[in-house]
């Protein structure tokens, strides 16, 4: 393989990519990136598993990075983390981008159509007639519609787009590739294993206070939660509120957040044969296979000068 500038780890929650990388940024003289939308919210802490930066060994960057209860889009994301990208790779380090939040790392192999101050505003525009949002589709493009669940706002949101910028069918859209040079990790795990970590994780996340992280929301960040459907936070709060018991909520947190690792599993593998296809190197980091020991030997020497 040929030597590269940095490293992307992506793979679904509870995995143990965040583990990984933190170890491969040390050996490479690197630096973590943050992926995950959630963890960039700086009063979301116990509940996204955003890391203790007090205990960091290698510079951490986009973490509790938004302090307002507001939507982020990949077109920000990806502007924001080219530029940190740049500033650590002009202190002659590695950076490494590590999350779940794939369609925030697909953007910066696959821009998105829409650039900010453009005449439509992604995101913003429908927030008030989302419900409505898959009839239109399915108005314009039955042949997409029919590939989306009707609860799917973020793809229903960017099909529209799509059509909105380009004026060309949703189906027939072919993403542009921009060449982001990076070798991409894919952390898997065995799925049994991977919801036991899960389940474990939730019980442990309960255990450290995300109750109470939860109930110092205020009103503006209670609405944003619940709107957002950020996964754990909705259900706490319905406990706070009196609405389930800790035993319900508890219960459909983990289903919940083995629902969502499903759907990453899925988006991770049409990702990596999208690279694939594209010619970026990538790599698949089975931790039920094999120790994490192992990976790292071999793929730092990757990162060696």
């Amino acid at each position: 393989m040929n030597q590269v500038k940095r490293a992307i780890v992506i793979g679904p929650t509870g995995v143990g990519k965040s583990a990984f990388a933190d170890i491969f940024a040390e050996r490479i003289f690197g630096e973590i990136v943050n992926a995950d939308v959630c963890q960039m919210y700086a009063p979301l802490s116990i509940g996204t598993a955003k890391p203790d930066l007090t205990s960091v060994v290698v510079p951490h960057h986009l973490f509790s990075c938004i302090d307002v209860p507001e939507a982020y889009s990949v077109v920000e994301f990806r502007k924001k983390a080219q530029n940190v990208v740049d500033e650590i790779e002009a202190r002659r380090k590695r950076a490494v981008l590590v999350g779940g939040s794939g369609f925030y790392l697909y953007s910066l192999f696959f821009p998105p159509l829409y650039a900010p101050g453009s005449k439509k505003s992604p995101h913003k525009s429908r927030e008030s007639d989302l419900g409505s949002g898959w009839i239109q589709l399915n108005a314009i493009d039955p042949i997409r519609a029919a590939a989306i669940h009707p609860s799917d706002t973020y793809r229903i949101e960017r099909a529209l787009e799509i059509f909105e910028e380009s004026g060309c069918l949703p189906s027939q859209h072919k993403p542009t590739f921009s060449d982001f040079e990076a070798h991409v990790f894919f952390v898997e795990r065995d799925t049994a294993e991977l919801y036991q970590i899960i389940d474990a994780r939730v019980d442990q996340m309960i255990a450290s206070g995300w109750i109470d992280e939860a109930d110092a929301l205020d009103a503006l960040w209670r609405a944003f939660v619940r709107k957002r459907n950020v996964i754990g936070y909705p259900e706490l709060l319905d406990y706070i509120d009196g609405i389930i018991s800790l035993k319900e909520a508890t219960a459909k947190i983990k289903q919940l957040t083995r629902n969502y690792a499903k759907r990453q599993g899925t988006f991770n593998r049409r990702f990596k044969k999208l690279l694939g296809q594209h010619g970026v190197s990538t790599s698949e980091i089975h931790l039920t296979l094999s120790g994490a020991d192992l990976y790292l030997e071999r793929y730092a020497m990757l990162f060696k000068e």
